[in-house]
């Protein structure tokens, strides 16, 4: 399997897609700091806590447009086929291009966090309420959950053999895990108790305190809260918010998750005709 990992990394480091994926993810990092420093006057106002581990999301969908074009010529130009008639098993070839996959999520990561350290820092100042050992524990967060959705997207592009299919199905993946984590953030972000104001007959303001009909309780609210910590989308939210209740859980879901989606591709892969 060393050799084909050493395939796959030949063939990364010569892709285009590769440079222009990791460019577009600094470069959009680089221009949120640049804004936000223009629009609220630097670090007086803005903090860069708020703003550092925004890369979340582009990595999941920069990964979902990486992964199943890079693995698009397993089928598409018949590399699969010689793969296995040269004596190569096909969970040795599912688990390079997922080691492949992976090693792109790691240099989106560290492509982000360098942009954050070279641009972010200088004009934003430091972290204000983090410190190296909680930095570097969301950073390994934020490289734990996309590394699950390389997974997901290594599954797809691995038993779909159409390449138009399985790009669709990532990205829409992608959107999809995204918008599921704001539904589950705003679901949970809902206060027990709303306050309103009114005008009495008289003219006077007064104040009334209602429950709130959509805030979560009971079974309920678990159940939310275990989707909002196991799916890629929910830890994206918390990760650019910093603001995890158990971080050590999440990276838990994420290994698990991983797990399970590394072994179902392996069976399905397995069984799969390959043409």
């Amino acid at each position: 399997m060393r050799n084909l990992i050493s395939v796959g990394l030949f063939r990364t480091v010569r892709s285009k897609l590769f440079y222009i994926l990791l460019a577009l993810t600094a470069l959009a990092m680089a221009y949120l700091y640049y804004n936000t420093y223009r629009l609220q006057l630097g670090p007086d106002f803005a903090q860069l806590d708020l703003y550092f581990f925004q890369f979340i999301n582009a990595n999941i969908v920069s990964a979902a447009v990486f992964c199943p074009l890079f693995l698009s010529s397993e089928y598409g130009d018949g590399a699969l086929r010689n793969k296995l008639m040269v004596g190569r098993t096909r969970p040795q070839i599912y688990l390079a291009n997922l080691a492949v996959n992976c090693l792109y999520g790691t240099a989106a990561c560290l492509a982000a966090v360098v942009a954050g350290l070279c641009v972010g820092v200088p004009l934003l100042g430091w972290f204000q309420n983090a410190g190296p050992e909680k930095i570097m524990l969301y950073v390994l967060l934020a490289l734990a959950t996309t590394w699950v959705c390389a997974a997901l997207y290594t599954f797809l592009s691995m038993v779909v053999a159409s390449r138009g299919v399985a790009i669709t199905l990532c990205i829409l993946l992608a959107f999809g895990l995204i918008l599921l984590g704001q539904y589950l953030y705003l679901a949970l972000s809902q206060e027990e108790v709303v306050t309103t104001f009114f005008y009495t007959d008289t003219g006077e303001m007064a104040v009334s305190e209602q429950l709130n009909p959509a805030y979560l309780t009971g079974f309920a609210r678990q159940v939310y809260q275990f989707f909002y910590e196991l799916t890629p989308g929910g830890q994206a939210y918390q990760i650019l918010g910093m603001s995890a209740q158990s971080p050590l859980r999440m990276l838990g879901y994420s290994g698990l998750v991983f797990v399970l989606v590394t072994g179902l591709g392996l069976v399905i892969f397995q069984k799969k005709d390959v043409k």
